[in-house]
């Protein structure tokens, strides 16, 4: 993410993000975020449940350190990821196999998120309704059809539990089966 994004996020949260000085190779920046009384719980990994099936899923993100972070999530629960760095690799990737679910960051260079979902859509009209939005902009209001980067492992659980379930209208919940996915970066 681009530190301006960065500091409206962390500013969103009541925090506040500063440069570390003196540091000889690249920028060192501290993040502080206020923890409110009683909200330290179980560790991260303790209780996600996300679908209760294993998804083929395309991650699609210009950011390698996005697109990995969501695989590694996904692929944590048992799902099989493919991961696209763009439109053009995300078309050719569903050109050749079907997904269950597609995360797909809504702003990328060459190809912008919905241009890409409504191609995919095209070719698979199968995804009408698998696609969870991503963005890293500020979100004034919560939507339950994008997730805020950053995000959380639950969130992204969660997001794909929803979508593969069907909750947002999609049709059913079986998903064509054309041959399973493998995780490999295709950027």
């Amino acid at each position: 993410l681009g530190l301006a994004v960065c500091r409206r996020i962390v500013m969103a949260h009541g925090g506040r993000i500063s440069l570390v000085p003196g540091s000889r190779r690249g920028a060192r920046f501290v993040v502080d975020l206020p923890v409110p009384v009683g909200a330290v719980s179980d560790p991260p990994d303790a209780g996600l449940r996300g679908p209760s099936r294993p998804l083929r899923v395309l991650v699609i993100d210009d950011e390698s350190g996005v697109r990995d972070y969501v695989a590694a999530v996904l692929e944590s629960d048992g799902h099989e990821v493919a991961l696209a760095g763009g439109g053009l690799e995300a078309t050719a990737l569903a050109k050749a196999r079907s997904f269950d679910v597609v995360f797909i960051d809504q702003m990328m260079p060459r190809m912008s998120g919905e241009v890409c979902e409504r191609r995919l859509r095209e070719l698979r009209p199968e995804l009408e309704r698998r696609f969870v939005r991503m963005t890293g902009e500020y979100l004034r209001e919560p939507d339950p059809d994008v997730l805020q980067k950053p995000m959380s492992p639950e969130e992204i659980l969660e997001a794909a539990a929803r979508v593969a379930g069907g909750e947002r209208g999609a049709p059913g919940n079986a998903a064509s089966a054309t041959g399973a996915t493998s995780r490999g970066d295709a950027s």
